[in-house]
């Protein structure tokens, strides 16, 4: 089970990657949104999303450029 919960996790990390919406996320794991909303908000707490992560990789990025 807990292997399962970890594919419903990645996939909603990557739905949250393509811009969709709880209810959106909901229609294709197909379950209501009010049993979304809970799995969306802990991936979110616990990974962010990958929009968010490549932005902190572009902060640490430009961190390391220096101007000599």
């Amino acid at each position: 089970m807990a292997g399962d919960e970890m594919d419903i996790e990645q996939r909603v990390f990557e739905m949250l990657g393509e811009r969709k919406h709880t209810p959106e996320i909901a229609v294709e794991l197909g379950i209501t949104p009010e049993e979304a909303l809970p799995i969306v908000l802990k991936v979110i707490d616990e990974r962010g999303t990958p929009n968010l992560a490549a932005a902190r990789r572009a902060i640490d990025h430009l961190a390391t450029i220096r101007v000599v």
